[in-house]
């Protein structure tokens, strides 16, 4: 009958530099369940993690993954065997196992309150020689904070038996037995010394397979970040569409049209601008001056659309907010502007009354228009 070892841990992260993260016990709620059970083969162990997301704070569970600690592990140090993730959806492999060592499946629950799983066996006893297992599960919450649940099992339960000797350690016992069995039988000694090569040709194997995890870490490295890649731009393409209104392409660019009349901010709405690799608009033709006041009457929601045009470092003196360059096109339509009422109006907006360009005060309620490259 098999014996497990489970302890249950709940962390919540808090993406803030200034705090450290805090891990709290989750009593009475096994959200990851790590269960390590005999195989049907000699020495065969098969290891399976279940995570039930509802007995979390997890609005979204993003990865699963198995860890253990190995013969040619650091002291103590859990290393990365097998992973599933929201990504890829299929398991992947890692430190060089292959799947001619084990036989692996896996599943991430998509949305919240669903399960998880990832589970997989080894097919020949040489593999069963770690002493330990880990499963770590990652999600996020609603207001986006990262949590880590995981569990840890004892990785020999009763029934099963372990397979080579696993360490350097153990090799010099077996050595010292041979020595000690020589009076015996030479024969007994002959065997146990090829036994011996045998455990050492393992221990070659586990420094081989260190290589290939080296290996495949960086690969990992890789993925991630091509991931990560995919995640900024899915995450820039939400933003845009929730808050701002996009242009066909004029000349190689496009033009961004805030969703919100809200009072206006030169410098944040030059940030904002930034997060879709743009800047505030800057016009410098009656082409596109036409081409953006046609877009923005059509988006309307207001008469006020705000550029990048400003004086506000020196009167009269009228410069592009991000780029600092003296602006060379203006198109003032009506023959009063710009006139500085009340000595205040330091930003250039587009008035759709006006037809044109109008100073006004910064920090008026309006709209404003951000244009980037293609």
């Amino acid at each position: 009958m098999s014996r497990k070892t489970t302890f249950f841990i709940f962390c919540v992260i808090m993406l803030n530099v200034l705090r450290p993260f805090h891990c709290l016990p989750v009593s009475n709620q096994q959200a990851i369940q790590l269960d390590v059970t005999p195989g049907s083969g000699y020495g065969n162990l098969e290891i399976s993690c279940k995570l039930d997301a509802s007995l979390t704070s997890m609005e979204q569970t993003t990865s699963l993954t198995i860890y253990a600690i190995q013969p040619y592990s650091r002291q103590g140090q859990f290393d990365p065997l097998v992973t599933v993730d929201l990504w890829s959806l299929s398991p992947q492999l890692l430190g060089g196992i292959s799947t001619s060592d084990v036989d692996v499946f896996g599943k991430i629950g998509i949305g919240g309150g669903t399960k998880s799983r990832l589970s997989f066996s080894w097919k020949t006893p040489r593999n069963t020689q770690a002493s330990r297992y880990k499963c770590v599960a990652n999600g996020l919450e609603t207001n986006r904070n990262v949590v880590t649940v995981s569990v840890t099992s004892a990785a020999s339960p009763s029934g099963s038996r372990p397979g080579l000797i696993s360490t350097a350690a153990n090799l010099g016992a077996v050595t010292q037995t041979i020595l000690d069995g020589v009076a015996n039988s030479t024969e007994q000694v002959r065997d146990r010394i090829q036994d011996v090569d045998t455990d050492i040709a393992a221990l070659q194997q586990k420094v081989n397979a260190l290589g290939e995890m080296a290996t495949g870490q960086n690969s990992s490295i890789a993925d991630l970040q091509e991931r990560l890649s995919s995640f900024t731009q899915l995450y820039k393409f939400t933003y845009l569409m929730s808050n701002f209104d996009v242009s066909d392409v004029f000349r190689g660019r496009r033009y961004y049209v805030s969703k919100v009349v809200a009072p206006f901010n030169i410098q944040a709405a030059d940030s904002l601008c930034s997060m879709l690799d743009g800047y505030l608009v800057e016009i410098n033709s009656m082409d596109e001056f036409n081409f953006v006041h046609k877009f923005v009457k059509h988006v309307g929601g207001s008469g006020h659309f705000f550029t990048g045009g400003n004086d506000i470092e020196e009167e009269g003196v009228w410069r592009f907010w991000h780029s600092k360059k003296l602006v060379n096109f203006f198109n003032w339509k009506v023959s009063s502007q710009p006139d500085n009422a009340g000595g205040i109006e330091d930003c250039i907006e587009i008035r759709l009354s006006h037809k044109g360009f109008n100073d006004w005060v910064c920090n008026s309620k309006a709209k404003f228009v951000c244009e980037g490259h293609v």
